[in-house]
């Protein structure tokens, strides 16, 4: 855009017949102060007029509206409305039309905030909430995740195989888990026995699924329960920065 400008600002100048000092000595009449230096800047696309300065160059130049000033086809139909509304407006319009610019200026043009992220381990093997998948320790990928309060507390992820543990979890979710050897009464957690790994919910005297058209497991129903930690929540898709 600052080319066009100034391409138009010096065709309108020399098309008027009027000199750089000329020119600053009539926009001095319109409040505009500038020296000649600036105006040349303006000329060979250094830098570029504000709202008022292009107002007042349009009163000098004879233009109908600041688009005159600028390629026409550069600009949107709603830019140049909004420019010609800005030239409508009195003082007090137009500063405040230009404070609320230069925060939104600051607002859209800040750099992102560095995020937090941190390295989880992702086991390939499956966690069944169904009927078991073999969990192999050795088997696991390093990603990096967004670090938030869950994700921090988590030792590593694992995907859920099944639907035995629906409406909490269902399959393909990926869930955190913190390893811990035993969870409270109520708490959901993951198990292995017999080679398979397992996502339930620890009941008083047996492990609970969620959906009733699967069974409880009982200690006596199969040798070696082990829990091998407490499942945290999902990991969210957005929070998965790279695997």
């Amino acid at each position: 855009m600052g080319s066009l400008v100034s391409i138009q600002l010096k065709t309108q100048r020399k098309d008027a017949g009027l000199s750089v000092k000329e020119v600053v000595s009539k926009l001095s009449i319109y409040g505009i102060n500038i020296s000649e230096k600036t105006y040349y800047g303006w000329e060979n696309g250094a830098r570029t007029p504000d709202a008022d300065e292009f107002i007042a160059l349009c009163q000098i130049y004879g233009v109908s509206s600041i688009a005159e000033l600028n390629n026409p086809a550069t600009l949107t139909r709603e830019e140049r409305d909004l420019l010609s509304s800005y030239s409508k407006l009195d003082t007090w319009g137009r500063n405040t039309v230009r404070a609320v610019i230069t925060e939104e200026l600051k607002r859209c043009t800040a750099p992102e905030p560095e995020e937090d992220t941190l390295i989880l381990l992702f086991s390939q093997n499956k966690a069944s909430a169904g009927t078991g998948w073999e969990l192999e320790e050795d088997r696991t990928e390093r990603w990096t995740v967004l670090m938030n309060d869950l994700t921090r507390k988590a030792d590593f992820c694992v995907t859920v195989d099944g639907d035995s543990m629906e409406p909490k979890y269902y399959n393909d979710d990926i869930i955190l888990v913190r390893k811990q050897p035993s969870i409270d009464l109520g708490e959901i957690g993951l198990y292995t026995f017999d080679g398979h790994g397992y996502v339930k919910k620890q009941g008083n005297s047996c492990l609970i699924s969620l959906n009733t058209k699967y069974p409880n497991i009982t200690p006596e129903q199969y040798a070696g329960i082990t829990c091998i930690g407490l499942v945290l929540g999902r990991l969210e898709p957005e929070w998965i920065r790279s695997r």
